[in-house]
């Protein structure tokens, strides 16, 4: 049996929507899948497990900014119920993944607390599956 090396990174890379880089604005982003799954008993008393398509969501977690009018709070208002395609690269460097994906734009939340930086996150469901190059 092979013993597999596993190289870790902090997430520090950037993400695109359409032609545009929020990555300024973006303190966290997760695209995170969900496969549903079904267990059949067979009359036999076999188990067998199924699993189906996942489901992709991007979660974000931003810095809201309601004075620049091309900021991503004010995009992601000006462009809600869209799809976009998005371009996430979760490491920064030559050789690391992006991700592809097209999403249906929603708003994030807007406030918080006072005397505090005003953040909020958003997960934008995902149209088909994500590629990966």
């Amino acid at each position: 049996m092979a013993k597999i090396a596993n190289t870790g990174y902090y997430p520090a890379g950037t993400l695109s929507i359409a032609t545009d880089e929020y990555t300024l604005a973006i303190e966290s982003a997760m695209l995170t899948p969900t496969t549903p799954t079904t267990v059949i008993n067979d009359i036999g008393g076999g188990v067998q497990v199924a699993a189906g398509v996942p489901v992709w969501a991007l979660a974000i977690g931003l810095i809201q900014d309601l004075v620049t009018a091309t900021s991503l709070s004010q995009y992601l208002i000006a462009n809600a119920g869209q799809v976009k395609s998005i371009t996430y690269k979760p490491q920064a460097g030559a050789t690391a993944k992006t991700f592809t994906l097209n999403a249906l734009i929603i708003p994030a939340p807007i406030g918080g607390a006072g005397g505090s930086l005003a953040k909020s996150s958003v997960t934008l469901p995902v149209v088909g599956q994500p590629t990966i190059a």
